[in-house]
């Protein structure tokens, strides 16, 4: 997996990862919050490295299921990516800009 499909399912996991079973969320914790690799978690559950990675590779389906079905962090993005373009209107007044900067980093920070 490459860096960016690392983050892309870090951030999914983040949204949807309190849907997935314990045991896999115990282990996408591991692979994506810790950084652990196949084999340091392989070991740690006394299991194989084939073993984790199917459970990886299971939870992501899963956590694409989740975003295809609900959305949330498509609309995310399109949302802050509406209110950036609205922030870059000239004509709007500081305090309005300084409010939209703030409702862009919350909803950045969801």
């Amino acid at each position: 997996m490459d860096g960016l499909e690392k983050i892309k399912y870090g951030i999914l996991f983040n949204y949807y990862g309190k849907l997935l079973n314990e045991n896999q969320q115990e282990i996408l914790n591991l692979y994506f919050n810790e950084d652990l690799g196949f084999s340091e978690i392989a070991n740690m559950y006394k299991t194989t490295r084939q073993a984790i990675r199917q459970v990886i590779i299971n939870a992501e389906s899963r956590l694409d299921n989740f975003e295809k079905q609900l959305g949330i962090v498509e609309r995310i993005k399109d949302y802050s990516k509406r209110l950036q373009e609205i922030l870059n209107n000239e004509k709007l007044d500081t305090k309005v800009k300084e409010k939209l900067k703030g409702i862009i980093e919350s909803i950045e920070d969801f």
